[in-house]
């Protein structure tokens, strides 16, 4: 029932709405609604917003914490890789950092929830996906330090800047986890490829060889789950 009154009055505040978690500040403007409809509430909301340093989509404001620490200067290193080369490398790895700890939880929901024949087969499948997922997120994560960066990796940040596809939560049959999550390592698996060929590009070849690995688990796992969708000939 949070935001009704404002959502139903003002529809356009909608979209700004959702950038606000304080109760205080809902309670506020939903009482400066009332008090001066004639204003334009978009402009009084973007300053609450500011003010908590949240950027609604669409707006200007104060930089996310994400935005905020890429522009920031590294941590000093000795590597010998270009500061410019390390700050695009490190975004690069942060973007896949996401997706990565996505792909694991992705894992661990399929493997919480599976029925059917094959249940214990399937059950300790997504387990090893979800194992073999987290040794990828802990590589990635410390490659991002070790070019002086910071590595991003709480449920809020992954969730805000994965890339993977939404993984359905109200399915139980084994048929369709192994239809979901083929997909999510498949298209997890695309992107560390263009992962390789963009640290190759930038001459990173040490992170191009951490997400070869990377590639070749993935890659395997996807062998391993489609597998049980795949008829005999």
């Amino acid at each position: 029932m949070r935001g009704w009154w404002c959502s139903k009055q003002n529809p356009s505040a909608m979209a700004l709405f959702e950038n606000c978690w304080s109760p205080d500040r809902v309670l506020a403007l939903n009482v400066h609604l009332l008090l001066h409809p004639e204003l334009r509430v978009q402009h009084w909301f973007a300053q609450q917003v500011a003010s908590m340093g949240r950027t609604p989509h669409g707006m200007t404001g104060k930089a996310s914490p994400i935005n905020r620490a890429m522009k920031s200067k590294l941590t000093r290193t000795r590597n010998s890789l270009p500061e410019k080369t390390r700050i695009e490398i490190a975004a690069l790895l942060q973007e896949r950092l996401s997706d990565s700890i996505d792909l694991m939880l992705q894992a661990k929901q399929a493997h919480w929830n599976v029925k059917g024949p094959n249940f214990i087969a399937l059950h300790e499948l997504f387990d090893k996906v979800y194992i073999d997922t987290g040794v990828y997120v802990d590589v990635i994560a410390e490659r991002i330090v070790q070019l002086g960066g910071i590595a991003q990796g709480t449920i809020r940040v992954a969730a805000k800047k994965s890339s993977l596809p939404e993984y359905p939560l109200d399915i139980t049959s084994s048929k369709k986890h192994v239809a979901e999550l083929a997909h999510a390592i498949a298209f997890y698996g695309d992107l560390i490829r263009k992962a390789i060929t963009l640290s190759s590009e930038l001459k990173d070849a040490d992170t191009a060889d951490i997400f070869t690995q990377v590639s070749r688990g993935a890659d395997a796992n996807l062998w391993f789950v489609e597998a049980h969708e795949q008829t005999e000939k």
